[in-house]
């Protein structure tokens, strides 16, 4: 006999996390002017049904990188920042995930943050700046 939950649902009934492992895939976690999110159904239908290696050479958010989840891959960017951002966020996501929670949600924190020059920090520090800056984000993108 299962044991009833709150609401008189049978516990077994609902599972507690999501375990289709398909439908968890990795989404955008930066905001990017000309982000691509929005065309996804359109440029589903023209990618190739196979192909060897992806190659993405404007990755900015990584909308059609994080929806196809394509191996091998080839990210690229012209901003060295953007690129070196997901290098953390790839080797160093513990480190990265402890110096964001050091930041505030406000104004003068964000223009605080702003006004540290990038070149002055260690890698984890920049990409969480980085991050940051695109999240909160006063005054627009």
């Amino acid at each position: 006999m299962e044991a009833a939950g709150r609401c008189g649902v049978s516990i077994g009934q609902i599972p507690l996390f999501a375990s289709n492992k398909d439908n968890l895939k990795a989404k955008p976690f930066l905001k990017w002017a000309g982000g691509k999110t929005h065309l996804l159904p359109v440029l589903r239908q023209c990618v190739p049904n196979t192909f060897c290696r992806y190659f993405e050479p404007f990755l900015g958010g990584g909308a059609l990188f994080f929806d196809l989840c394509p191996s091998p891959a080839v990210l690229s960017d012209s901003n060295e920042e953007l690129v070196q951002c997901y290098e953390v966020v790839r080797d160093k996501p513990e480190e990265l995930i402890q110096h964001l929670a050091d930041f505030g949600v406000s104004e003068r924190e964000f223009y605080r943050v702003r006004a540290t020059a990038p070149e002055t920090l260690s890698d984890i520090a920049r990409a969480a700046r980085f991050i940051y800056l695109n999240k909160i984000c006063y005054n627009g993108l």
